[in-house]
């Protein structure tokens, strides 16, 4: 940064260009790239590594077939923004990704006129395309607005009654990505994948757009009690780096690793309903919520008002919002047991393990924050399931800074006494209560709510011990067995023509243990057979009665 804000305060670039803001990247590489590296072998610190870096950069842009990705139109994309999305200047301090909720309004001379802001609360987009997506409810001195669509104010020249147009066709906003159905991996559009390379499941190729900013429909309030909100969220980040094993270090003598890495790819999602996506005007921006069962039939408005009427003559089903961002993060890698605890082998293990593993990682999160003495919501993250073609299967957790403004908490995880600090405030959250699974005394809060029917902080516990210590989760008492067996009981006693059979064994084991495979005479059950799928134990119990 300081190379460059040197360089550009000389003369003849001063005279030129306001800021590096100012000036286009294929026009920098092109016409200032000698300039900038002989000024930057001249400034009295060491600059190996920034004109390096500098280098691979400016052959990226001026290579074959790349250089025409950074025009639209006549427009160039700046320097600033190129430099900043490859992590050659630091994101901290630069709030560069953030929108506005747009709510303009009418002036004295008319409909037609041009209109000016009334209120723009601005979101991160990390949080905005949660928040702001369309559909949901945003209060603005004391008036409710629905989200309506893709705005900003002012329009992009040329493009004042078709302003979404220029972003779809923008290279910047709008591009294909190839998304992981199991796990979160997700890869360019340009690379050719069939199934995930890192869970082996299939891949999905999606659209998304990169949301400039957001507006009410039709530009005006609403009444509560005339609309209904539909809330869609941000799915959990998807990255794409598979890391090296000579870049992990070993926690003590545990199943635990990790890492500090630097300028990875993130994607942050918001997928709609189930991963349906939205369904946008490509001319205005009017956007809804895109339903499972599509009709064709689109309920789509203008996301502002003006005297020109759209047709929503080109509308783009299934659309995601979101966008790719590089950031520094940190990274714990567990090797787990697949063969005596459960994995993905079907769907009821499935179900458990991605419960035991979003609960310990928001565990994780919860405690990080605690440790570093900062908001819950400065630090963001996720995790997913790594098979390698050995068999051996790891669970991986990431956290990063959550805003692009952030302050590299995210790299502090790691430092002397701090991860210690983390582990034991983890166990204390997941086993210092006494709720059945989760509550807002340990684990829920407004930001986490999506999550809520999934926490067990019980399975969570059984997985950090085994992490930390290689513990498995030891067998219940015939006391604890007993509560289990309680509800399937009793629904045995209270169906007609059904009765316990004394032949049958009940066995209960801890719910992150694979069950066996059940014996002629006896079953092997965990608490969620006991509870959440209840109704086929029942009926698993039916067809062992009858065999």
């Amino acid at each position: 940064m300081k190379a460059l804000n040197s360089f550009m305060s000389m003369e003849p670039m001063r005279s030129k260009f306001d800021s590096i803001l100012e000036v286009g990247i294929v026009t920098f590489c092109e016409k200032y790239a000698d300039a900038f590296i002989e000024h930057a072998y001249s400034l009295g610190f060491p600059t190996d590594s920034t004109v390096e870096i500098f280098c691979k950069i400016r052959d990226m842009v001026l290579s074959e077939g790349k250089r025409n990705e950074y025009f639209n139109g006549d427009k160039e994309t700046p320097a600033f923004d190129v430099f900043y999305s490859e992590g050659y200047i630091p994101s901290y301090s630069f709030p560069k990704n953030v929108v506005k909720f747009c709510v303009e309004k009418d002036i004295e001379h008319g409909r037609r006129a041009p209109k000016d802001i009334k209120y723009a609360p601005e979101r991160d987009i990390a949080i905005a395309i949660s928040e702001y997506a369309p559909g949901r409810f945003i209060t603005i001195d004391k008036k409710i607005y629905r989200s309506g669509g893709l705005y900003s104010n002012p329009r992009p020249k040329g493009y004042e009654n078709n302003q979404a147009e220029y972003y779809f066709t923008s290279k910047d906003y709008r591009k294909d990505i190839i998304v992981c159905t199991e796990c979160n991996w997700f890869g360019d559009e340009m690379e050719e994948y069939t199934v995930c390379p890192y869970c082996h499941a299939p891949v999905e190729l999606h659209s998304m757009i990169k949301p400039w900013g957001f507006a009410p429909v039709k530009g005006e309030p609403v009444k509560y009690e005339d609309e209904e909100e539909e809330k869609t969220y941000a799915e959990a980040p998807y990255y794409s780096y598979v890391p090296k094993d000579t870049e992990m270090q070993s926690y003590k003598r545990s199943h635990i690793r990790f890492a500090n890495l630097q300028n990875h790819k993130v994607l942050t999602v918001n997928m709609g309903k189930r991963k349906k996506g939205f369904n946008i005007c490509t001319k205005c921006g009017g956007a809804e919520v895109a339903e499972p069962l599509q009709t064709g039939d689109f309920r789509i408005f203008k996301p502002y008002r003006d005297h020109y009427q759209c047709g929503h003559e080109r509308i783009e089903a299934n659309i995601y919002l979101g966008y790719e961002f590089l950031t520094d993060m940190f990274m714990l890698d567990i090797r787990y047991d697949n063969q005596k605890l459960v994995s993905n082998y079907d769907n009821e293990e499935k179900r458990i393990l991605r419960s035991a593993a979003t609960t310990l990682h928001e565990a994780i999160k919860k405690a990080v924050s605690l440790s570093l003495d900062i908001d819950y919501n400065e630090i963001n993250g996720g995790r997913r399931t790594r098979l390698e073609e050995n068999g051996e299967v790891h669970i991986e957790m990431f956290f990063y800074d959550n805003l692009t403004s952030g302050a590299g908490y995210s790299s502090l995880i790691r430092e002397d006494g701090v991860f210690d600090d983390v582990f034991s405030r983890t166990k204390e959250i997941l086993t210092g209560c006494t709720c059945s699974r989760s509550c807002r005394n340990c684990l829920d809060n407004f930001y986490n709510q999506r999550n809520h029917d999934i926490f067990d902080r019980m399975l969570a516990a059984q997985l950090l011990e085994y992490a930390l210590y290689g513990k498995y989760p030891e067998d219940y008492s015939e006391k604890e067995q007993k509560i289990f067996l309680v509800p399937l009981r009793k629904l045995i006693r209270e169906s007609k023509g059904i009765s316990e059979k004394e032949n049958i064994v009940f066995e209960v084991i801890p719910s992150l243990r694979k069950r066996e495979r059940n014996e002629k005479g006896k079953l092997y059950l965990n608490p969620y057979n006991l509870s959440d799928w209840l109704p086929n134990t029942f009926r698993e119990y039916l067809e062992k009665v009858n065999e």
